[in-house]
C-alpha cells in the first residue's frame, strides 16, 4: 500500500505555503535585480524630463527572507480564515497581476 501524508482532503498546509512563500520571493528578488541603482527613472513630460520617479531603493530596504515572508503568510492565512485552496489561488493571482501588468513586488511593497 501507498501511504500519502498530504492530499487534497488532508493538505500539508505549511509546505504548501512554504512553496507559495519561495515562487513569491524569488519575484521580489528579480524584480530587485532588475531595478537600476545608479539613475532616475526619466519620464518626457511636454518635451522635457522630469525625474518624478526615484528608483533607489530605500535606505535599509533589504530583501526579505524566506522565513518572514512565511510568517507574514501564515499571519494572514490564519487571520483571515483563508480555505487551503486559496493559498495556490493567491499564486496565480499573483502570477496572472505580474503577467498582465508588468509591476512585480519589490522589497518596499512586497507585504502590498
Amino acid at each position: 500500500t501507498i501511504y500519502a501524508e498530504s492530499t487534497m482532503m488532508n493538505p500539508d498546509i505549511e509546505s504548501t505555503i512554504k512553496c507559495v512563500c519561495g515562487v513569491y520571493r524569488e519575484h521580489i528578488v528579480q524584480a530587485a535585480s532588475k531595478r537600476s541603482s545608479n539613475s532616475p527613472v526619466q519620464v518626457a513630460f511636454h518635451g522635457s524630463n522630469s525625474d518624478i520617479f526615484i528608483d533607489f531603493p530605500s535606505p535599509g530596504t533589504e530583501i526579505p527572507s524566506l522565513e518572514t515572508i512565511i510568517a507574514f503568510y501564515q499571519d494572514f492565512y490564519v487571520r483571515s480564515q483563508m480555505e487551503h485552496d486559496t493559498i495556490i489561488m493567491s499564486l496565480i493571482y499573483i502570477e496572472r497581476l505580474i503577467k498582465e501588468t508588468s509591476i512585480s513586488p519589490v522589497p518596499e511593497n512586497w507585504q502590498s
